[in-house]
């Protein structure tokens, strides 16, 4: 049985594989910093490679929809398509938030609004409106007070 090594053999010994070990471990560190680097630069080529292609899709889109609106403006109009059927009258939007005798009133008034002259307009120099009556075709005429001499 060979006899154990010498104290001095022993720490040459230790101090060669801590070398050995620390040179290893070097080289792999290297090593694992060119892979990273090597795949950080694939990942940033995948990347400007993907938005190349998303801006390329994206401007063919804007030229097709460009075009389709082009030809949609510039085009001469179709031919007027058939009548289509009359559908349910619905309830006036007023009725909906007014009482119907309120909201005919209501109704009435904006009309009456609608088709008075403003009394600037008016050349004969008639004074205030004093009723409204109707006339034969049903359109509101105002009644205007005599003129004071």
């Amino acid at each position: 049985m060979p006899a154990p090594p010498a104290s001095d053999d022993s720490d040459d010994l230790l101090d060669a594989w801590s070398e050995a070990l620390g040179e290893v471990l070097d080289t792999e560190r290297r090593q694992w910093q060119r892979e990273r680097a090597l795949i950080e630069a694939q990942a940033q080529a995948s990347i400007t490679e993907v938005r190349a292609g998303c801006a390329e899709r994206l401007a063919a889109i804007e030229r097709q929809v460009a075009d389709r609106l082009a030809t949609v403006r510039d085009g001469a109009p179709g031919p007027a398509g058939p009548p289509g059927e009359r559908g349910d009258a619905g309830p006036p939007a007023v009725d909906l938030l007014l009482p119907p005798k309120l909201a005919t009133e209501i109704a009435s008034a904006a009309r009456l609004l609608h088709e008075l002259p403003l009394a600037a307009m008016r050349k004969d120099g008639a004074g205030r409106v004093t009723r409204i009556e109707r006339d034969e075709n049903g359109a509101f005429v105002p009644v205007y007070e005599e003129p004071q001499p």
